[in-house]
């Protein structure tokens, strides 16, 4: 099953075996405000199996890439939301996270601003 949106494509496939059923997701998403120009992810039941940036500050996207494979998807986006690059008010870090909640790169900075603007 291939869902579209967001400009980008999210596939969901569903393994199964005589024990398990495994739900497969592929992400590819195109960041927006970063050097980085693609985040693609692979999840396995709710968890980043795989995780690849093109472009980007290669040491920081490896880091980014060690600490987050085998993590869940929302402890993921909760670590990683709202981390700004050099006062971009995104990072690649952030956009991962959006890529991550399936909200459009601009609908997620509105909820940030919204946010900031009502911690005042």
């Amino acid at each position: 099953m291939i869902l579209y949106g967001l400009g980008d494509y999210y596939n969901a496939n569903i393994k199964s075996n005589e024990e398990n059923i495994i739900i497969m997701e592929k992400i590819e998403y195109t960041p927006e405000g970063t050097c980085s120009k693609k985040i693609s992810i692979v999840l396995e039941d709710d968890r980043v199996t795989s995780l690849d940036f093109k472009m980007g500050c290669p040491g920081n996207l490896q880091a980014v890439k060690a600490l987050v494979e085998g993590m869940k998807r929302e402890d993921v986006i909760a670590r990683l939301k709202g981390i700004n690059c050099y006062g971009k008010g995104t990072s690649c870090p952030d956009q991962l996270a959006i890529a991550l909640s399936g909200q459009d790169a601009k609908d997620a900075q509105k909820d940030q601003d919204t946010d900031e603007s009502e911690a005042c």
